[in-house]
């Protein structure tokens, strides 16, 4: 595999290899000792790269994210006969992103999201599970891009608020609280201005915060008063009217449930 012979020649040989000793008992682990504890591969680039598949599988199966990472940092397509290339390439990216690769990682998403048709919400579910792996890894801005990119994934108007108000999150985790309040308030005016479902309270709520954090008393009181004019929960009601007394003392706050 190492000498001699077109790449293509190269790549049958490797893959009738990795075919045989697949075939055998311990032959995952021979694999593993071949290629990856062999001075004749230093460079994980340089082993090839249906052996570079096979040995990402066993590093996600030992839950060795790390060097799964650095193997898939080094290939850019599924392996042949791969079903669902789409969720290989999710796998990617989410791989890359946990393991602190996350330009990268979101760069295969953008990818996906421009060369993909998404006619099916699962298809569209799938990827937002991966972009919110890297607010989790605290990539607010990654994130927030893609986020703005995945908007006209779908025209339904539950997607679209739920887009906002993630995007909004983004921007409240980087301390940006006049974007993020104008987000979640974007969010909560979808379908309209007087929307005032759970969701259009839970958007306005965090606006307030939101305003509050960037100074805004005025506006984050108006909204307030707002709220408690439609809460009808008492737990809700306790909420509301505590933040409007933090108001009043000229406290400020980041986070708070509702």
């Amino acid at each position: 595999m190492l000498k001699g012979g077109s790449e293509k020649a190269k790549m049958l040989a490797a893959k009738g290899f990795s075919r045989l000793l697949s075939s055998t008992d311990n032959g995952q682990k021979l694999i593993y000792r071949l290629f990856l504890k062999s001075l004749q591969y230093q460079k994980y680039n340089t082993i090839p790269e249906i052996i570079r598949h096979d040995l990402v599988d066993q590093a996600i199966a030992k839950s060795d994210i790390d060097l799964a990472s650095k193997l898939m940092a080094t290939i850019i397509i599924p392996p042949t006969g791969t079903a669902n290339s789409y969720m290989w390439h999710l796998r990617r990216a989410r791989i890359l992103i946990l393991e602190g690769n996350a330009q990268q990682g979101s760069d295969v998403l953008l990818e996906l999201i421009q060369n993909n048709k998404f006619k099916h919400n699962d298809k569209i579910d799938n990827l937002l599970q991966v972009i919110f792996d890297l607010q989790s890894v605290k990539e607010y801005e990654l994130a927030y891009k893609l986020l703005e990119k995945s908007l006209s994934l779908n025209s339904q108007q539950q997607y679209k608020r739920e887009i906002m108000y993630w995007m909004a999150d983004s921007r409240k985790a980087q301390y940006r609280f006049d974007e993020a309040a104008q987000l979640y308030l974007k969010s909560a005016m979808i379908p309209s201005s007087t929307t005032m479902d759970d969701w259009a309270q839970s958007a306005r709520y965090q606006a307030a915060n939101s305003l509050v954090n960037s100074g805004l008393t005025s506006d984050a009181r108006g909204l307030y008063q707002q709220l408690l004019s439609v809460a009808k929960k008492s737990s809700r009601r306790a909420v509301i009217l505590r933040d409007i007394q933090k108001l009043n003392n000229n406290r400020t706050f980041v986070k708070t449930n509702y």
